[in-house]
């Protein structure tokens, strides 16, 4: 039975981050316990993902009832295994850098609020009812503020998130409060939540609460002009800033944006329901994709250039989500862990290079690739993943895209996405070229320590591998197909070989 995984994975969150705070003047000891429960976790993940890939199972719901119409409710179904597989691998990845990190330089990680996102993001991850997700959505955003105001270098710019963060979150209670007050309380669902009202009574309502969604959302996956939030942290705080786009506070965003589309509107199957509000995300969305390619190119601080990468890569789910058929769910997934892997590495490499060796600027990587070849041959592979370029997971990703634009006829997106690519070869590639093939400027450079060095490495080899293993049955390509079945009929999905990507 699948019954106490789920919260035993939670509480080992909890009992890692009070193993933090009491162990913040024995490094030795909390690295070793904090080892200890992040090996305990990839044992709880494993037993999950193992009855999960029953046959037999469909989903297990776990709830906890407060008071009328306030049901606290977690559901373990594909999708929910399939993005907590993707958070917590990633998790272990930046645990291990934070660990390796804290070994060499003597500066402490924010352990405690880190470990206490994480476990909020668990219940995020697994909230069944716009009350227990705004509830954990909520709390995420507290425990994302803690971890800016532990950090030094961040608290300066806490405020500026929390304001962000304050105006975001109520207009969210205020789109929940009136979608509720239409339909009751009801849970998420693969055919969606509307089945019991007269949609064509309500349908300038409901246009309303989505956009109202839309706005909610916005300011943590930073659509144009609320990004600023991300900018600043980035230019204070790398690390930091993996953490809140990578695996926390953007991705619980964009899971928002998801079950919204497809689990409360059901706009699969209702597509004329919110054209007005999904225009509107499609033209965000866009307007941020290319934004931020244009402004990542005219920047020479790495951490700026890094951000606005990270910003354009938050804008292609959206666009992918916005894309209402099969081709979207398929390219939002991927790009759901496969952009994840590429922009942590990438934003691992640049920490690496700002911190243990103060390059800042692209003009300091002049011939420092012969120098650092496995630091930047990740960069490297990286690079080539975030254009798309094959046979990298960025390809695949895009592919994809590109199908669910043209499925849905928008071919003024496919222009879009061509420049998108364009601008970001131009911002990457100059990296490439300045450290591999400018003559170098530096007469000597202190080694990374490998700690810090082979978590990116991994990351980087590991985006080649899936990406030469796409069409593989174990690969994550495969695993969506399966759960694009659940909202799509068997009829609508597309078979192997038209969805098979040619590498």
């Amino acid at each position: 039975m699948i019954t106490g995984w789920p919260l035993l994975l939670l509480l080992s969150y909890l009992f890692a981050a009070g193993c933090a705070a009491l162990t913040t003047q024995n490094a030795r000891l909390s690295i070793i316990l904090q080892t200890l429960i992040a090996l305990s976790q990839v044992g709880i993940v494993m037993a999950l993902l193992w009855q999960v890939s029953n046959p037999d199972f469909a989903a297990y719901d776990w709830h906890y009832h407060f008071a009328t119409g306030l049901d606290w409710l977690w559901r373990v179904d594909g999708l929910a295994m399939y993005l907590l597989v993707s958070s917590t691998s990633l998790w272990w990845v930046l645990l291990a850098y934070s660990l390796g990190s804290w070994h060499h330089t003597a500066t402490m990680p924010p352990l405690v609020s880190l470990n206490l996102s994480m476990a909020v993001m668990t219940s995020t991850l697994l909230a069944a009812n716009w009350f227990s997700f705004f509830s954990s959505y909520l709390l995420l955003s507290l425990c994302s503020f803690s971890v800016l105001q532990s950090i030094a270098s961040t608290q300066r710019f806490s405020r500026l998130f929390w304001r962000y963060s304050v105006i975001s979150d109520a207009v969210l209670l205020l789109a929940i409060i009136g979608l509720m007050s239409l339909l009751g309380v009801q849970s998420f669902a693969p055919d969606g939540m509307l089945q019991a009202i007269a949609v064509d009574e309500h349908h300038f309502a409901l246009t309303g609460i989505f956009c109202l969604f839309i706005f909610g959302f916005a300011s943590k996956v930073a659509l144009i002009p609320l990004h600023q939030w991300l900018l600043h942290n980035a230019h204070a705080n790398l690390l930091v800033l993996v953490f809140l786009v990578t695996l926390s506070l953007s991705k619980a965003a964009l899971l928002g944006l998801l079950r919204l589309i497809y689990e409360v509107y059901n706009l699969p199957d209702m597509p004329l329901l919110s054209e007005v509000a999904l225009n509107l995300l499609n033209l965000m969305a866009a307007t941020t994709l290319l934004y931020s390619a244009v402004k990542a190119l005219q920047q020479t601080l790495l951490s700026q250039r890094v951000a606005y990468l990270l910003i354009n890569q938050l804008a292609v789910i959206v666009l992918s989500i916005s894309l209402v058929n099969q081709f979207g769910l398929v390219a939002t997934l991927l790009h759901w862990s496969y952009q994840t892997l590429l922009g942590m590495s990438l934003l691992l490499c640049i920490a690496n290079l700002s911190t243990c060796l103060q390059v800042h600027s692209v003009s300091d990587l002049q011939g420092i690739g012969r120098h650092l070849p496995f630091t930047f041959g990740a960069l490297s592979v990286v690079s080539l993943g975030l254009i798309g370029i094959p046979p990298t997971i960025g390809f695949i990703g895009q592919w994809f895209l590109a199908r669910a634009v043209l499925a849905a006829g928008d071919m003024w997106l496919l222009g879009i996405l061509a420049l998108n690519s364009l601008l970001m070869a131009s911002a990457l590639l100059p990296l490439f070229y300045q450290a591999w093939f400018k003559p170098s400027q530096h007469k000597a450079l202190a080694a990374i320590p490998i700690a810090l060095s082979w978590p990116p490495f991994i990351l980087a080899s590991l985006s080649l591998l899936l990406g030469l293993l796409a069409l593989a049955p174990f690969s994550p390509l495969q695993w969506v197909q399966q759960l694009a079945t659940v909202f799509y009929s068997t009829a609508q999905v597309f078979s192997n070989t038209a969805i098979a990507v040619p590498l």
